[in-house]
């Protein structure tokens, strides 16, 4: 027998977000209805060092488990030692008497079984009448856990309170966990002050206010406040503190920010809507980031919108996660589990509080007075419908209209006229056959215009030849995947997706180069670097000559291509096939467009060599440029050509073995 759906860790098709999400809407729903109760929060005292070996061989053949099963245990448990360490030198080993191996994956797995015995204790004393039931309709709910994070929920009384500490004595004096009542917390859910604190008492523990931090994460009944977003943003700002970030190029400062910084809220996303005000705050510090190596930065060090550079590489952006589409498709995911996991314990506890009648699908907005997770997960509901197809079978949880089950569209876009005429748009395909499809007209009374009726002739064939599947539930299909389940990149694409496309050099990503010259070329292709007609945009002034040349007025394509210095280096690095920078198009074609031009132009053995060459000069050619203004050095364009050969040339041999 598993253990039951109360305990989330260290199972498969088990997620520590079901029990947060679990206790939020339980939390909610016994706030919102003004009904008593409280809410115990354990803490167990180093829970792994303390189980009796004793209990666990008896739970082991409780369970069925089989002698030469237990006998493995015993060997593996009793085979532990330990020594103390005296200025270093270790002493006498001693052989352990209880608890389990620290670091082995066989560990977490009893452990779960062992505080299983909790839960059941806890429902053996509900199913006897010894503690009333907590829950919303027929779902109750009386314990949450995921690993030695355990939640009991009970009706605030000082007889339960009582029965509760009992059975928490008994199952500590029988597994030997120990439980730290005065880390241990209780929350009261609309109980009076004096009677809150004789509980309190009982248990000998504090009492905690809503928010009650759990599993990491706020839990309220209510919305969060400004105070309950701060750490969040305070955790990302703090990572900065011990990252040598002056001493990063942009190159290492976007993989830390893709890895790192990006990631930091993926947990709190996943749960919560993020207000707009928390996703700019965090975006500063990573536009800061990004750009200057600091937390914070003016527009004048952005060198691109953030929109652009928060953009997919294959569709002319950097890469990086654009935190509002982030949060968006991990909401989408729990709306996915709700639809594909109806015996999730969250789920069941949202259909019985506001889906007993109606199904979610058909619903236009959340339910009036749900939880404010749940309303910020169904803000998500209108992309979600259009990215899944609904396998009919029962017909009740598939939208008649809005749903994508009779085709590769809906028939709301199959039928645009009907279904603006219709007054149940609304209806799942169930509810619509049974009162409508045997009705003249399919229940369209009222005189219809030649559109209409058009397509009422083409509509009712396929309603009255519809066969429903009593027996079975309806099922999804993610659209934007191969194998049919959802995903959060395939999401990602989705909601990024804007029919537009900026990639004007598609295998620039591909280049076997350091990331600190695809990101100055990204730049380049834009105009977006810092040379002095770009400068003067921003309120600059000063010189304006090109330092490499000192004939003309510097700006990127002068410095790249029409510079003669730059002809010069150019010149000592012609290729074999005899391409070159210049020609009748060399003064008004971009960056990309001469690169381009000169790929098509060369034969294929030069592809690679061309690509190379082009990144390197203009990488060299920058910083040139930059050594002239900021070091005050200059280098001799056939000495700088050579430094662009040996740069090639130490970039095809890093290509050369990394292929496969």
């Amino acid at each position: 027998m598993p253990p039951k759906q109360d305990q989330a860790a260290f199972i498969k098709g088990r997620h520590i977000l079901d029990n947060f999400f679990c206790a939020h809407i339980l939390t909610h729903h016994l706030k919102a209805t003004n009904t008593p109760a409280a809410i115990l929060k354990i803490d167990f005292q180093r829970a792994f060092d303390h189980i009796k070996w004793s209990f666990l061989q008896d739970l082991l053949l409780s369970r069925g488990f089989g002698q030469r099963w237990n006998n493995w245990i015993s060997v593996l448990l009793g085979s532990n030692s330990s020594a103390v360490l005296l200025n270093g030198v270790p002493g006498k080993s001693f052989a352990h008497k209880k608890g389990l191996r620290q670091g082995d994956p066989l560990s977490p797995l009893l452990f779960v079984l062992c505080i299983d015995v909790l839960f059941r204790l806890v429902d053996k004393a509900v199913l006897s009448d010894h503690l009333p039931a907590v829950g919303i309709g027929d779902a109750k709910v009386h314990s949450l856990h995921f690993a030695d994070d355990v939640l009991l929920f009970f009706d605030g009384s000082i007889r339960s309170a009582t029965i509760i500490k009992s059975i928490l004595d008994a199952f500590s004096e029988c597994s030997g966990l120990k439980i730290n009542f005065n880390k241990s917390t209780l929350t009261p859910i609309n109980i009076a002050d004096e009677q809150a604190a004789g509980i309190s008492t009982i248990f000998n523990c504090p009492l905690q206010p809503f928010p009650l931090s759990y599993l990491g994460l706020p839990l309220s009944p209510k919305n969060l406040r400004r105070a309950d977003y701060l750490p969040l943003i305070e955790n990302i700002d703090k990572r900065l503190a011990g990252w040598k970030c002056a001493s990063l190029s942009r190159g290492g400062r976007l993989i830390l920010l893709n890895s790192v910084l990006s990631s930091l809220p993926t947990y709190f996303c996943s749960v919560f809507a993020l207000p707009s005000w928390v996703i700019n705050e965090i975006d500063k510090i990573r536009r800061g980031f990004f750009w200057k190596g600091k937390n914070k930065t003016n527009g004048f060090h952005c060198l691109a919108s953030w929109n652009q550079v928060c953009r997919p590489l294959n569709v002319g952006g950097v890469g990086i996660r654009k935190l509002q589409v982030a949060n968006s498709a991990l909401l989408m995911k729990s709306l996915w589990k709700y639809y594909t996991s109806p015996s999730l314990p969250w789920v069941t506890l949202l259909k019985q509080k506001h889906y007993k009648r109606r199904p979610a699908a058909i619903a236009k907005s959340a339910p009036k007075g749900c939880c404010p997770i749940w309303r910020g997960i169904f803000k998500m509901q209108a992309p979600f419908l259009i990215s899944i197809d609904f396998i009919l079978h029962d017909g009740i949880e598939t939208p008649f209209w809005i749903g994508r089950w009779s085709g590769h569209t809906s028939l709301r876009n199959r039928f645009p006229n009907l279904y603006e005429a219709s007054t149940n748009t609304r209806l799942s395909v169930n509810r619509w056959c049974r009162r409508f499809a045997n009705l003249q007209n399919l229940g369209f009374d009222f005189p219809l215009n030649y559109k209409e009726d058009l397509e009422l002739q083409q509509l009712s064939p396929m309603v009255n030849t519809l066969v429903l599947s009593p027996d079975i539930s309806d099922s999804i299909l993610w659209r934007w995947t191969g194998d049919d389940k959802f995903s959060i990149k395939s999401a990602s694409d989705f909601l990024l997706y804007d029919g537009l496309n900026n990639c004007s050099l598609p295998f620039l990503w591909n280049l076997k180069v350091p990331l600190r010259v695809k990101l100055f070329i990204w730049l380049a292709v834009r105009n977006k670097v810092l040379t002095t007609d770009n400068l003067m945009k921003r309120g600059w002034h000063g010189p304006t000559i090109c330092v490499l040349c000192n004939l003309e007025g510097e700006s990127l394509t002068h410095i790249l291509f029409s510079c003669s210095f730059a002809s010069s280096v150019w010149n000592c690095i012609m290729p074999p096939a005899g391409l070159n920078f210049t020609g009748t198009r060399s003064m008004v074609e971009g960056l990309d467009a001469r690169w381009t031009r000169m790929r098509r132009s060369a034969p294929a053995k030069y592809q690679n060599y061309i690509d190379l060459t082009f990144a390197a000069f203009c990488w060299e050619i920058w910083k040139e440029r930059n050594r002239r203004i900021f070091e005050n050095r200059q280098v001799r364009f056939d000495i700088l050509g050579r430094t662009i050969l040996e740069t090639v040339y130490f970039w095809n041999v890093v290509l050369a073995r990394s292929k496969p």
